[in-house]
């Protein structure tokens, strides 16, 4: 318990307190003008003489620099001692008397869609307003919803000093609260308080699933690399070759007597074709030497055929083949563009990325400075890399959740991230609504409205030493499969 003594202490109410006090005061508070105006989190309390020759103990706070909530929180006499109602302050003050909190938003795929029109929101929708709707009629406050007037993330300026988006917004007082699902940096932990993370996922690159291989001609082709192509097609005419030298022998026959025609190159050149399509052919062989011969072309031919089929047995059945690439390395190596969300933390991550490296390399010299690197919305950055060639979207791996034409690559760079709601530095607002949140989560609200939004999809929260997550991981077309961790899983 921490004591800074005021006017008059009781000494002997001190050693039974059972909540924290920073300033005990006589009533009425008006005498003491140096004390300020409390605050939400204020542990300034004050004493006055109650009806039965003891004190009561009173509390006053207030939101937003609002009108003062008056509470008297408990008593103390000498022969019951300390009473307080609800020790947990928190708790005793989740009634924010309907004061207004101004939210900014920006659009968070799944989690939080906007409707917008006449260039304010109407109305916001997914798990993440459906959260924000519980606790606004649980705390009794209400809310207005507002977009940055840049319609940005936030992310600091070229001067590295000036922000910009929901961040600039925050640090400027134009709003209270966003539960965008901000992601947490360094850079904006220096500005901005963050609440626990709602959400864990990865940022990496985006690209489009590969449909549609399997109906092509080419995919017939594309069993083997061109090297391998080369060599069937030498050892086949060598093959056709030895055909040829046997058939001139005295003792060979690849043709029947009754063949008008004479056995030329084009002839064994189809009985190559046969053996690789392990169609019989009647020949006779007499010699030794041709035997071993003809039998080491007619392995050969089998071979080529088995591993043939047996590879395009598995890519008929495995589907596509997945992205080659699985580092900025192979972006570099193999000439991809990449695209980026502007004023993100995604592209915080590039222009952070260690110098020298194939990351800071892909943002310096072929990003920075390029109109066409950028993008204002997720919905433009998804059809880019479907329309243009070669072309990867870094972005949050949940930027593909129930998207079936996109997939989150898993690449060497992947960095995980944390989103969560952002209040101004300092505001008295963080460890209120983080406490509420974990209250939801204990009660397993927070599971059963992301379970309804999502449409049904499971999540499971598990508890860490001091957080409670809901991580997401995400695979291939868009889907969601669970998988427990350390932290948490979804």
């Amino acid at each position: 318990m921490k004591i800074r003594f005021g006017f008059n202490p009781i000494l002997s109410l001190l050693p039974k307190m059972s909540f924290t006090v920073t300033l005990l005061i006589p009533w009425p508070p008006y005498k003491y003008p140096k004390v300020g105006l409390p605050g939400l989190n204020s542990q300034v309390y004050y004493y006055k003489q109650s009806d039965n020759e003891g004190i009561d103990i009173v509390e006053e706070y207030c939101v937003k620099s609002g009108p003062l909530i008056t509470n008297r929180i408990g008593s103390w006499n000498q022969s019951q001692g300390l009473r307080i109602a609800e020790p947990n302050i928190n708790e005793r003050r989740a009634d924010l008397k309907g004061v207004r909190l101004v939210n900014g938003l920006m659009p968070w795929r799944v989690f939080n869609t906007l409707r917008t029109g006449n260039g304010t929101i109407l109305e916001s929708i997914g798990p993440i307003p459906d959260i924000f709707n519980y606790l606004s009629t649980k705390l009794n406050f209400t809310y207005e919803l507002v977009q940055p007037k840049d319609k940005k993330w936030g992310s600091l300026d070229l001067d590295g000093k000036t922000w910009n988006g929901l961040v600039k917004e925050l640090m400027e007082n134009r709003i209270d609260i966003t539960t965008s699902g901000l992601t947490q940096t360094l850079d904006r932990h220096k500005a901005v308080d963050f609440s626990l993370p709602l959400a864990v996922n990865y940022a990496t690159l985006i690209g489009p699933v590969n449909r549609g291989q399997a109906t092509q001609f080419w995919v017939y082709l594309d069993i083997f690399p061109i090297e391998i192509w080369i060599c069937v097609a030498v050892m086949t005419a060598m093959n056709a070759l030895g055909f040829l030298a046997m058939e001139n022998t005295r003792t060979n026959n690849f043709h029947r007597p009754q063949d008008s025609e004479n056995f030329n190159m084009f002839n064994s050149l189809s009985v190559c074709i046969l053996e690789l399509l392990q169609i019989g052919y009647n020949v006779i062989i007499a010699s030794a030497s041709s035997k071993v011969l003809f039998l080491v072309m007619s392995l050969f031919g089998y071979l080529i055929f088995t591993y043939y089929t047996c590879d395009l047995t598995a890519r008929m059945t495995s589907g596509p083949p997945k992205s080659t690439v699985r580092s900025f390395q192979d972006v570099l190596d193999n000439d991809y563009h990449v695209i980026v969300m502007g004023a993100t933390s995604n592209e915080e991550l590039l222009a952070n990325s260690d110098e020298g490296s194939a990351m800071h390399s892909v943002y310096y010299n072929r990003m920075r400075g390029t109109e066409s690197a950028f993008v204002n919305t997720t919905a433009v950055g998804l059809k880019r890399i479907l329309t243009e060639e070669k072309t990867l979207y870094y972005s949050l791996s949940f930027t593909v959740l129930g998207l079936s034409d996109f997939e989150a690559l898993d690449i060497a760079e992947r960095v995980k991230s944390y989103n969560g709601w952002a209040f101004k530095k300092g505001s008295e607002l963080t460890s209120f609504f983080n406490y509420h949140l974990l209250r939801m989560d204990e009660n397993g609200l927070l599971r059963k409205i992301f379970h309804v939004s999502l449409g049904g999809r499971s999540v499971n929260l598990l508890r860490t030493t001091y957080f409670w997550f809901s991580e997401m991981e995400l695979h291939g077309g868009g889907g969601v499969r669970g998988r427990r961790s350390p932290l948490f899983g979804l």
